[in-house]
């Protein structure tokens, strides 16, 4: 695999979540399947980091049991919502709205599992 700038991002990113108080629950890379990583943490609320075929996304866990992209929980608070971020702007969202999104995950009022286009 090689290490990408975006890669690094999101490197630093789990590092931060640690640093939050996240717990990283899982970690798993596949080099027979594009080099897709999974990193999955949670503080109760869940984050999912991953890497599909180079592209990175961020899941947030609502409630419900369903991961939703992190889009769709900023989609109140940032207004119509984003078609694709970098991972750095990701980034930038998830530490700027941390507690913002874990107060809506925590009250259950995420998106709904209809509107749910990335979690698997």
């Amino acid at each position: 695999m090689t290490w990408t700038d975006d890669d690094q991002v999101m490197a630093e990113l789990r590092n931060w979540l640690v640093e939050q108080g996240l717990v990283v629950l899982s970690d798993t890379y596949d080099p027979d399947h594009f080099g897709n990583q999974i990193v999955e943490l949670a503080r109760p609320i869940g984050i999912r980091l991953v890497r599909d075929r180079d592209q990175w996304r961020i899941d947030i866990l609502g409630l419900d049991g369903a991961w939703s992209p992190l889009v769709h929980w900023l989609d109140s608070t940032v207004g119509s919502r984003p078609q694709s971020l970098s991972a750095a702007e990701q980034s930038q969202l998830l530490r700027g709205r941390l507690a913002e999104i874990e107060q809506r995950a925590n009250r259950g009022d995420g998106p709904s599992s209809t509107d749910d286009i990335g979690g698997h």
